[in-house]
This record gives structure tokens, C-alpha cells and sequence, in this order.
């Protein structure tokens, strides 16, 4: 399968992870910031953006198989990994599954707790939502709630254009993201047993 990504610069490698609903291109302006040191690499996560779909479903486990091994066919024997969001949780499952290519992580809104009932719950009425809504009333809701509200009144164009990315998900992309969101394992041990570095970050 195809993963599409784009590269910034030269260097040891940073690979940036985006969330769900969004594409590698989020991650953008951070990742042209970078690349005056190192070699960045931002992708889009199957099924998202220009990247393949899974034949199959779009477990954690999975996505974290078909990330590795678009990893090696790019010749990374070791990086950086963050994520943010969805792609937090895909660092995690990374580390753990392939600890010896993965250096430091960091989590950008997002954590390594599986979900509570609560979240679980919301998970599925997300989903309903989806079903009856569609997709583009479903991102158009979304993904101006993911940035600052400050940022959201100076920053519309920058939103839109994550708005007309995510309009383009399948349907059946979001939904099955979304249960493996739910179904997801927890990931505070392995953290905690992680000898290398931790990056968090958390914010308004």
C-alpha cells in the first residue's frame, strides 16, 4: 500500500503523526521550523489525505504495522516519533511494538490512558453522528474545535483548509478510526517502563 508523506530537510529524522480527521499537512509550518536541523517527514495516515486505505480495518495495531513498514521502505533505522492526537496514540503503539527504531516520543494533545466508558460512549454517539450527518457536517463541527479560539478568529483560511481536507475522508475511514480509538489497549506501563525520552504537551 501507498503512504504518502512529505520530506523537510537533512538530518537525524523527526516523523510527525497527525490526528484524526486531518492530514500530514497540519503539521506543516512545524515541520518547515525543523528541518534547519534535521530531516522531517510528515504522513498521511492510511486512509487519510493521498495515502492508501487499509484493505481491512483501521485497528491501532494496524496502522502502527503499515506506519513501520512505510518507515523502513524510507530507510529509518531509528527517529523521533510525535503525534498528535490519534497519531499520539499510533506513537505509543509504535514504541511499543518496534522500541528499537523509535528514540524519543512526544505527545501532542494526547495521552497513552485507554478510554473510559465516558469517552467510549462518545466514541459511538460520534459515530451515530457521522451515520445520520455525514461527513462534511461532521468536520465542518469538528475541526474548528480542535484550535484555540483565538486562533480560530485569526486564523479562519489556515482552519478551512483542514476543514476542505477532512470532507474528503470516506465515511467508512472515520468510523472505523473512531472504534479503534475506543478499542484501544493502555499504554501507561510501557510508558513508564520507556527508558529513552518523553516529550507532553498539553495546553488551552
Amino acid at each position: 500500500m501507498n503512504i504518502h508523506h512529505k520530506t523537510y530537510g537533512k538530518g537525524y529524522p523527526i516523523i510527525l503523526l497527525h490526528g484524526f480527521a486531518e492530514t500530514g499537512d497540519v503539521w506543516e509550518p512545524v515541520a518547515k521550523k525543523l528541518s534547519s536541523k534535521y530531516k522531517v517527514l510528515i504522513p498521511d495516515l492510511p486512509g487519510f489525505g493521498k495515502s492508501d486505505a487499509l484493505p481491512f480495518d483501521h485497528s491501532i495495531d494496524m496502522v502502527a504495522n503499515s506506519v513501520y513498514d512505510w518507515m523502513k521502505k524510507n530507510n529509518i533505522v531509528e527517529c523521533i516519533l510525535i503525534g498528535h492526537s490519534l497519531g499520539g496514540y499510533l506513537s505509543v503503539e509504535i514504541a511499543k511494538k518496534f522500541t528499537n527504531i523509535v528514540a524519543a516520543i512526544g505527545l501532542v494533545h494526547s495521552t497513552a490512558l485507554e478510554d473510559t466508558f465516558e469517552k467510549k460512549e462518545g466514541r459511538e454517539k460520534t459515530i451515530a453522528f457521522i451515520q445520520k450527518h455525514g461527513v462534511a457536517k461532521f468536520i465542518e463541527s469538528f475541526v474548528p474545535m480542535l484550535f484555540f479560539e483565538k486562533y480560530r478568529d485569526k486564523h479562519k483560511e489556515a482552519i478551512e483548509a483542514v476543514v476542505e481536507k477532512g470532507r474528503a475522508t470516506p465515511e467508512r475511514i472515520l468510523t472505523a478510526y473512531m472504534l479503534a480509538m475506543r478499542d484501544r489497549g493502555d499504554g501507561t506501563q510501557f510508558l513508564q517502563e520507556f527508558e529513552k525520552p518523553i516529550l507532553l504537551i498539553f495546553g488551552e
